[in-house]
């Protein structure tokens, strides 16, 4: 599962998601989703990807978060040998590309989570509550569009707890 998860995160960061230019990252992000068998996953009104597998109802909602967007390369030059949309693996074998760490590791670590939770659920786990995945749209411009579109829907206050993955130097931090 390691190379699988090197591999979609390095394809991934070779698709620009610029704050407002998500679209492109979203519908792969979608059709990866359905191909692991995730029914109910879908883009809504704001652009977000959402994904849910369902629980029992007798426990609470966890929901996986994660932003679709990236801030600009800047100057190209400063990235060299690396191409900013490369995905390639250095010398130390990082992953070097815009959004790595803010955030398309994150996600990539929340989709393969995500997909072993659905493995599990098809095997018989039963999950006392959802299982939402999230990824949204425009947070790096601080504009959180993408989050007020989601706490605007009366199904999400039930969440109990959200969950943001991080990588810093090589270590996944996790926040709640």
């Amino acid at each position: 599962m390691k190379k699988d998860w090197i591999r979609f995160t390095q394809e991934i960061v070779q698709i620009p998601s610029f704050t407002g230019d998500e679209k492109a990252f979203a519908d792969y992000l979608l059709d990866k989703l359905k191909t692991i068998g995730i029914e109910e996953s879908f883009i809504d009104g704001a652009g977000n990807v959402v994904a849910v597998i369902r629980g029992t109802g007798k426990g609470p909602d966890i929901m996986l978060n994660g932003h679709l967007d990236v801030v600009p390369a800047g100057d190209e030059s400063n990235w060299n040998p690396f191409k900013p949309f490369s995905g390639e693996i250095d010398e130390n074998r990082n992953i070097v590309g815009r959004g790595v760490c803010d955030l398309k590791a994150g996600l990539a670590a929340q989709f393969f989570a995500l997909k072993v939770f659905k493995e599990a659920v098809d095997e018989g786990l039963k999950l006392p509550g959802d299982l939402i995945f999230t990824a949204v749209v425009h947070e790096e411009a601080a504009e959180m569009l993408g989050m007020e579109y989601f706490f605007e829907k009366p199904w999400l206050s039930m969440i109990l707890t959200a969950i943001l993955f991080f990588f810093v130097n090589r270590q996944v931090m996790i926040l709640q």
